[in-house]
């Protein structure tokens, strides 16, 4: 009896670690490299909805990401960055879907904005979060 309940729990083990969505508490990156595979950043995509976020298939998978992310993979790739969606878990990265660069554009995401104009709104966001981040923190202390 023991033996088969090992047995089977090592069975759905092999099963979660195979799948490179299953594992619970990894995180999801597009991901740039130089072609000797350097590591040159990075945005962090997510399997759930969220504010401001927009749904997207990488390789048959659905996840939510920002639409200046799209822009960002779409320069990387044509800069010649190897760009691809990989999962983290904290032992380094691991490749899970080439070529993102090519499945999901703007207009995928129903968005009629230029890429100019979708960078220009991201860094007014990221400016003032920054600002009310600092705000914040000037009252905590």
């Amino acid at each position: 009896m023991i033996f088969k309940t090992l047995t089977v729990s090592f069975a759905c083990l092999t099963i979660s670690v195979g799948s490179p969505i299953a594992a619970p508490n990894s995180e999801i990156y597009i991901v740039s490299r130089t072609p000797h595979h350097d590591f040159l950043g990075s945005h962090q995509i997510f399997k759930r909805p969220g504010e401001g976020l927009h749904p997207v298939h990488y390789c048959g998978h659905k996840y939510w990401l920002r639409p200046y992310t799209v822009v960002w993979t779409q320069r990387e790739a044509e800069n010649g960055s190897s760009v691809r969606v990989e999962r983290h878990q904290g032992r380094g990265f691991r490749p899970i879907c080439d070529n993102p660069a090519g499945q999901v554009s703007l207009s995928d995401l129903d968005i009629e904005k230029n890429s100019k104009e979708v960078t220009q709104e991201a860094d007014q966001q990221f400016r003032m979060e920054n600002r009310f981040g600092a705000i914040k923190e000037s009252f905590q202390h």
